[in-house]
């Protein structure tokens, strides 16, 4: 079968049934391998064995293309294969290439400050200052956020509830008295009701917010995903166990939780010597 025509057929699939983020995912990535086997004239899908997986692993490596990438793209290619009923053995039997374990990204101290003395300018909009705010205060996903509806906010316990999430388990974060005040001038001054969603802001949208704030505050990176790694960290240093900040978190496994926590040189020496 023609991997281009296996690809659309797939990709439609996705597109259908899965979440926007999964047909990225698939998208990006099946774009990418059928690029790569039409340009060493490989068109069809019985044109894939295991020397070209080699060819295409070896490839990648010299390209210094992490395990990680490598797994994503072959895990696309094998979903594709399987997807169209195409019984494919050297695929099948490609094993999942060791991954290191990266820490991610966080804000530093100064950086947070930085980032919340810009946000107090009040030169941003309204709908993005509150944003910014509940990604600092919740540690929740980008996805999880422009899907909070009225009627999830608790003012009573000052918590969201996510029925919305990567996980599928539904989870409350709390946030603090000041985005407090922001929510509520903000769903009154645009008359939200209860069934409305709280943002109406699409992915791109909220990058472009991000490369502009970056930009102006001269980082050298800046996502919405690094201040939920912020958060994790903070929480963890000042005393908060390590299971509750899972549970804000809505982490499946505590391990990809500690991989959300940052420590530096002081944080290492102040624990030393304490003990010592």
């Amino acid at each position: 079968m023609n991997l281009e025509q296996m690809k659309q057929k797939y990709l439609q699939y996705v597109f259908l049934t899965l979440r926007k983020g999964s047909y990225e995912f698939y998208n990006v990535h099946l774009k990418y391998l059928i690029k790569y086997f039409n340009e060493n004239q490989i068109f069809d899908s019985d044109e894939i064995n295991s020397l070209v997986i080699s060819d295409f692993v070896f490839y990648e490596r010299c390209k210094k293309n992490t395990n990680s990438t490598i797994n994503k793209r072959i895990l696309a290619l094998k979903n594709m294969f399987k997807y169209n009923n195409i019984l494919n053995n050297d695929i099948i039997s490609i094993s999942k290439f060791r991954e290191e374990k990266n820490t991610f990204l966080a804000l530093t101290n100064s950086e947070v400050e930085r980032l919340i003395n810009y946000l107090n300018l009040n030169v941003l909009k309204e709908q993005n200052k509150l944003l910014i705010y509940l990604l600092i205060d919740t540690g929740a996903r980008i996805s999880e956020i422009l899907n909070i509806k009225i009627s999830n906010i608790n003012y009573s316990n000052n918590t969201i509830y996510l029925d919305v999430t990567k996980t599928h388990n539904c989870r409350c974060v709390p946030f603090t008295q000041a985005t407090k005040i922001l929510l509520k001038k903000y769903i009154e001054e645009n008359n939200l009701t209860k069934t409305d969603k709280l943002f109406n802001l699409t992915i791109s949208a909220v990058e472009s917010l991000f490369r502009r704030i970056k930009d102006r505050l001269k980082l050298n990176k800046f996502h919405p995903h690094m201040l939920r790694h912020t958060l994790a960290t903070k929480l963890h240093k000042n005393g908060v166990s390590i299971m509750i900040v899972q549970k804000i978190m809505g982490h499946k496994n505590i391990s990809t939780t500690e991989r959300y926590i940052h420590f530096d040189l002081d944080d290492v020496l102040h624990a030393y010597h304490s003990v010592m």
